[in-house]
């Protein structure tokens, strides 16, 4: 099943997906503190139905051919956006001022996640179609941007303006990967730019985030800036080595979200600047350009653009969740890719690297 897979982009895969589950488990005891959850069901829960069923969601897409979502692509578009569209029914939950989830017999779901496969995979499957004519406006950036309205409408609504920005990204990566013309390159982040600019002024929350970030006071930190201010006491008191593994404080309830949005911070307290740079930022870095590297040698158009959106949108989501933990933008909610809580999540990065993977396998001949 994994014959002929780029066996080291595996074996990166694997190890992140390990190093994360080691790392959840020490920032899931902070919930502990609360003495409201049972510290044992999340973190078997994380390991059974997020690396268990992700396991087997990335095994079965290495196994399919990746060709085979370029004839289905749209119609996997269409459903993810049906479950979207979802959280806006009696299914939806909202937590922590989003509505991104969707309950079902007890379970929650984030449709946002399937909803970024969908949308690589249409985008892919489209520019690739049209690549020969992709410098003509009407088979270009039209459709791009038909492809991206009712995505950007749904995110914002949801109010994930931090997922949204990381899918607008891995789209324009696509985009100039298929070798368009710099004009419409510089079209689409004019519009992005502006786009992202009138969200931020149109929502209150998001206005709080960047007024406090460069020009908050005291009161504010208190207030809009506590997680900013608590991750870099985190970060901070980690030093050069950290405290150790598992002996964090700041998890105990001083940091928010803890085993979720900031758990980078919780890792660099408990390793400090060697353990941060080493076990997790050089990881990265080797993961991405393995991954593109994959891109780069793919067997066609298609599979060079699905994996180029694919490591983008990570490699976006990455960098902004640690920014904003060390305090260079404003806080943002987006999970640690492989680290963080969150089933949904792990699952569709485990199905995505699944994809990655299916491609390797089909690579041209690598001189």
């Amino acid at each position: 099943m994994f014959k002929g897979v780029d066996k080291i982009f595996l074996g990166i895969v694997i190890a992140l997906t390990l190093l994360g589950f080691l790392i959840f488990a020490s920032a899931a005891l902070g919930i502990l503190g609360t003495g409201q959850f049972d510290v044992r069901s999340y973190i078997w829960k994380q390991f059974f139905i997020g690396i268990g069923i992700g396991t087997i969601a990335l095994t079965v897409m290495t196994a399919v051919h990746y060709r085979i979502w370029r004839a289905s692509a749209y119609y996997v578009f269409g459903l993810t956006i049906f479950l979207a569209l979802l959280t806006f029914t009696p299914l939806g939950r909202e937590y922590n001022g989003a509505l991104r989830w969707i309950e079902i017999a007890g379970q929650s779901f984030q449709p946002a996640e399937t909803l970024k496969i969908g949308y690589i995979l249409a985008l892919a499957a489209w520019f690739s179609h049209k690549r020969a004519v992709i410098n003509d406006w009407r088979h270009g950036l039209y459709p791009f941007a038909l492809f991206t309205l009712p995505v950007a409408g749904i995110m914002v609504l949801q109010r994930d303006t931090d997922g949204l920005l990381v899918m607008l990204v891995g789209a324009g990566a696509m985009f100039f990967a298929t070798g368009v013309a710099w004009r419409q390159v510089l079209g689409v982040v004019l519009v992005g730019v502006i786009g992202i600019a009138g969200i931020v002024a149109s929502h209150a929350d998001l206005r709080a985030r960047v007024v406090q970030k460069f020009y908050g006071s005291e009161e504010t930190v208190r207030d809009i800036g506590w997680q900013e201010r608590q991750s870099l006491i985190a970060i901070g008191s980690g030093g050069l080595t950290g405290r150790g593994y598992g002996q964090s404080i700041q998890k105990f309830g001083n940091l928010p979200f803890a085993q979720s949005d900031a758990i980078f911070a919780i890792w660099a307290e408990e390793k400090g600047f060697v353990g941060t740079v080493g076990f997790i930022i050089l990881v990265y870095l080797f993961f991405m350009m393995r991954g593109f590297r994959i891109a780069s040698h793919a067997r066609d158009v298609f599979g060079t653009l699905v994996v180029v959106g694919i490591m983008t949108m990570l490699m976006m989501q990455i960098s902004i969740n640690i920014a904003s933990l060390i305090g260079v933008i404003p806080f943002a909610g987006l999970t640690l890719p492989f680290v963080s809580q969150g089933g949904t999540s792990l699952i569709v990065v485990l199905a995505t690297m699944g994809l990655v993977l299916s491609v390797s396998k089909h690579m041209r001949a690598v001189r």
